[in-house]
């Protein structure tokens, strides 16, 4: 369900993203005014109701009670968690768009030797985007599972990340970064399509549950990682509820 739900919120997205395409070039096809609220607050509850759950089922993963759940529970449980990883999320990609900015203005001046940004190729930039991801491989890979497993703030979890060694876990490593590669990949296919008709939105499906199954499985497992190498607590807890100012 965590991956066909995000499937289907990513394909969502990519129809929205054509339309304000569309609208920026034809004004008169854009969507009335109380129909683009509608739509987009839509799907942000989907977007929200999606990420708790997703958190929900990686948090009940990894507990001693490990076993099926019904939704409602896995939205209750995430729901503990959805604001830390927010944040820890916006602090992620504010960084990765960073560096992946610093990367590409070195390739494109000293590499490409090019002034224009449009000058350069895409598969340049897909290149420099995962280079900047290399660089945040162990942030990404172990702070999400130990924010879980642990039930920690970004900060806590940040501090606790010299417990666990990146490669002590020389398959997930490799499992990362051959997910990444994939849905890079992907994406830069999926961006040679025109994007119309049948065929494209076969694609974008395609991609969507591909990238969704390999990022769930990898995180998963990093969550287990995490789990085995963290000596259990003589009392387990419930997750404290994290709040907008907490951290």
């Amino acid at each position: 369900m965590v991956i066909i739900l995000q499937a289907l919120l990513m394909v969502l997205l990519e129809e929205i993203a054509g339309r304000a395409s569309v609208a920026q070039q034809n004004p008169s096809a854009a969507l009335p005014g109380h129909m683009g609220f509608i739509l987009g607050m839509g799907t942000t509850l989907l977007a929200i109701i999606w990420q708790m759950l997703y958190l929900g089922f990686l948090a009940t993963a990894c507990s001693q009670d490990a076993g099926p759940r019904q939704p409602a529970q896995l939205v209750s449980i995430g729901r503990l968690f959805f604001w830390r990883m927010l944040r820890f999320q916006i602090l992620l990609g504010v960084i990765y768009i960073g560096i992946s900015f610093v990367i590409l203005a070195v390739v494109q001046s000293v590499v490409l030797a090019s002034k224009q940004v449009s000058g350069i190729p895409d598969w340049v930039v897909h290149l420099c985007s995962f280079a900047a991801l290399v660089v945040l491989a162990k942030p990404m890979l172990f702070i999400p599972a130990v924010m879980i497993v642990r039930d920690r703030m970004v900060l806590e979890a940040v501090g606790l990340l010299k417990e666990y060694r990146f490669f002590e876990a020389k398959d997930l490593v490799r499992a990362f970064f051959l997910c990444f590669a994939a849905v890079y990949l992907l994406s830069f296919f999926l961006g040679m399509i025109k994007p119309n008709g049948a065929f494209y939105y076969a694609a974008v499906g395609l991609y969507a549950v591909v990238s969704s199954a390999l990022i769930v499985a990898v995180t998963l497992a990093a969550v287990i990682f995490v789990a085995g190498k963290t000596k259990p607590a003589t009392e387990p807890a419930e997750p404290v509820e994290d709040n907008l100012t907490a951290d």
